[in-house]
């Protein structure tokens, strides 16, 4: 005997995972969202079993999740081109935003702005080199 419809199951799933990636930063819980309310929604078309709900709900989120740097490449930040960028160790730049540690401050390299991270405090304006990369975030110095 069923509980619960399971197009409403998945209706609920999906709206507790975009509640939760509302809370979360990134996008990482927005498409398992997507995922359940597509499944809420092909399940009211066209009624499937429960194994192939979960099937094609973890198909379609793993697929928008690995697709959404293509999809969204631009849409949310400004500069996010700085990936193909290759800074090297001892590059020189300007720092646009203030370092002041732990917290992330940006500067200012090859025409790009990088987040960055010192182990002193930097003020805007100020002459920095990279010491190292770590990911999209650059730590400098003076």
């Amino acid at each position: 005997m069923e509980f619960i419809d399971s197009g409403l199951f998945w209706l609920v799933i999906g709206g507790m995972l975009l509640l939760m990636g509302l809370a979360t930063p990134g996008l990482v819980l927005f498409f398992f969202a997507v995922g359940a309310t597509s499944v809420a929604a092909l399940n009211w078309l066209y009624p499937v079993n429960m194994v192939w709900q979960l099937v094609i709900f973890l198909l379609l989120s793993l697929f928008l999740l690995g697709s959404y740097r293509k999809i969204f490449k631009g849409s949310f930040f400004a500069g996010d081109e700085v990936d193909e960028v290759v800074v090297e160790v001892g590059a020189r730049g300007e720092v646009v935003a203030l370092i002041a540690p732990p917290a992330v401050g940006r500067v200012k390299i090859l025409d790009h702005v990088w987040q960055a991270t010192a182990d002193i405090f930097i003020e805007e304006g100020q002459t920095v080199y990279v010491v190292r990369r770590d990911g999209p975030v650059l730590h400098v110095g003076k």
